[in-house]
């Protein structure tokens, strides 16, 4: 393995395709700023990695996919998976946002908490949920800027079998 010295941390220069900066990396909060080429970050730790919150922008997440970083069986460990901003990714259309929960339902398909930071419609977010696969692990479902109707938190307990919390908190 590599240590942290042998990489240039020039914005310019890569960091070699073999290495693996993070190999016990449980807990990752991360804001990505730039674009990144490669699974670099994600290297080496599906089997420690049991916290992932972020924000995808449209640049990192092709690369997510076409390095299959997150699969089905990838991250065994993950439990917690937050995601904000997905309405960048996508237009905010029924059929596309059900994509858009798709992958990120993909990420750790065994978490036991997801974390939603968005601003759509309870309608919405129930509509394209009922839609997807994956959610049967769920036991925390915590919902920041999306709006909830008593209609809304009745259909999420009804797709959510395991839930055991759910929060809706509007942002100050």
């Amino acid at each position: 393995m590599l240590s942290m010295e042998s990489f240039n941390t020039e914005p310019e220069e890569s960091i070699p395709h073999d290495a693996i900066p993070f190999p016990v990396l449980r807990h990752l909060q991360f804001c990505f700023r730039d674009s990144i080429d490669d699974d670099t970050l994600f290297r080496g730790n599906a089997a420690t990695l049991g916290t992932l919150e972020t924000a995808f922008p449209p640049s990192v997440v092709p690369m997510l996919i076409r390095h299959n970083v997150f699969t089905p069986v990838s991250h065994p460990m993950l439990r917690f998976v937050g995601a904000w901003n997905l309405s960048v990714l996508v237009p905010n259309t029924f059929a596309s946002m059900a994509a858009c929960l798709k992958f990120v339902l993909s990420i750790g398909p065994k978490s036991s908490v997801r974390k939603f930071y968005e601003s759509w419609t309870g309608e919405t977010l129930v509509s394209s949920l009922s839609s997807l696969d994956g959610l049967s692990y769920t036991q925390v479902l915590s919902l920041y800027a999306i709006d909830l109707n008593l209609w809304d938190v009745l259909a999420l307990a009804k797709l959510l079998l395991f839930l055991t919390d759910l929060h809706s908190l509007d942002p100050l």
